[in-house]
């Protein structure tokens, strides 16, 4: 969904054009898919069984890392839909804003 995303900002700066309902699709995409379906059963089965195995630093690392980026996901995903919302009211600089994190 992130190329598609890309694809899409660059077409807002040439055209000055926001698909809104293209917009809103991404967004219903990525709560369902990335946070409910896949970061759920990350943080449901997945993490909860790997705490219990013993691992190298290594992979405990890389955990861990996983663990701290969900947070991060949630709240840009939450960034889209209120950047989303700020360019159907005309204000396309909410989108610059989304693209350049």
């Amino acid at each position: 969904m992130i190329p598609p995303l890309k694809k899409e900002l660059s077409r807002i700066e040439e055209s000055k054009d926001v698909n809104v309902k293209f917009k809103e699709k991404a967004v219903d995409f990525i709560r369902i898919y990335a946070d409910r379906t896949h970061h759920g059963k990350e943080e449901g089965l997945l993490f909860r069984e790997l705490r219990k195995k013993s691992m190298s630093n290594e992979h405990a690392t890389l955990i861990m890392g996983l663990i701290k980026d969900q947070p991060f996901s949630r709240k840009s995903t939450s960034d889209l839909e209120k950047a989303n919302m700020t360019c159907a009211r005309g204000n396309l600089e909410a989108w610059r804003d989304v693209g350049s994190s």
